[in-house]
């Protein structure tokens, strides 16, 4: 899978889950540990995300379109290069072309089995929201619902600020119009848009939420379903 900060956001934000329940005593003693025995649950503890994922990054499961090619001068990606003899019959073939790839292609499905579990569509920016809100919580459980709307509030702009996210999008979108529709369509689905919900009701969902999702990583699922009443 290439490193590529768009693609592999997903798994980013698994690991993220992944790591605050290994560090919340609700949470740890739930984690399979079977299930997540290659991921090396030490490391996911102590290490970023980013540093992880350079040794780990095999792990995960890939969309397969590709097919097994005879050899032609040119490797298409995620295939096997494979030279046959032109002595070879069919037959021989046939008989001998599995057991030679059946270590290397084996290897490779056993390694990538961790995929992404979802019923709807992934939208990333609002479980990061989810799990801050939750980490807050834990961390000032006196503080009202609205202060802790405002520490995630602030996490977010500070987030995006570190990250160029507000200047990338602009260079990304040809009109203004167009920033505004994402800008509208993120807000909704993090909860941060002012509606009839108060901030509190938000703020309590986006826990549930958040509790949610760490039940289902904790089983080996990730995000799953995190829906709340």
């Amino acid at each position: 899978m290439k490193f590529n900060q768009f693609t592999i956001q997903p798994y980013r934000i698994w690991y993220e889950y992944l790591k605050t329940a290994l560090n919340d005593k609700d949470y740890s003693n739930k984690i399979n540990q079977k299930y997540y025995k290659d991921w090396h649950l030490k490391l996911v503890k102590k290490l970023t995300f980013n540093q992880w994922y350079q040794t780990h990054k095999d792990i995960f499961t890939e969309e397969d379109t590709t097919k097994i090619k005879v050899y032609d001068g040119k490797k298409t990606p995620n295939t096997v290069l494979v030279e046959i003899p032109i002595n070879y019959t069919v037959v021989r073939i046939r008989k001998e072309i599995g057991k030679v790839l059946y270590k290397k292609i084996a290897k490779t499905q056993l390694n990538k089995r961790f995929k992404i579990e979802t019923n709807r569509p992934l939208q990333t920016p609002p479980l990061d929201y989810f799990r801050w809100t939750y980490e807050f919580r834990k961390k000032f459980p006196n503080k009202l619902n609205e202060e802790i709307w405002d520490l995630v509030d602030q996490k977010q702009k500070d987030r995006q600020k570190r990250y160029g996210i507000e200047k990338r999008i602009k260079n990304e979108l040809d009109k203004k119009k167009k920033t505004i529709k994402i800008k509208k369509r993120f807000l909704a689905s993090s909860g941060a848009e002012k509606g009839s919900l108060t901030k509190t009701i938000l703020i309590s969902k986006n826990i549930k939420k958040a509790k949610n999702i760490l039940d289902n990583v904790c089983k080996g699922i990730f995000p799953g379903d995190y829906s709340v009443s």
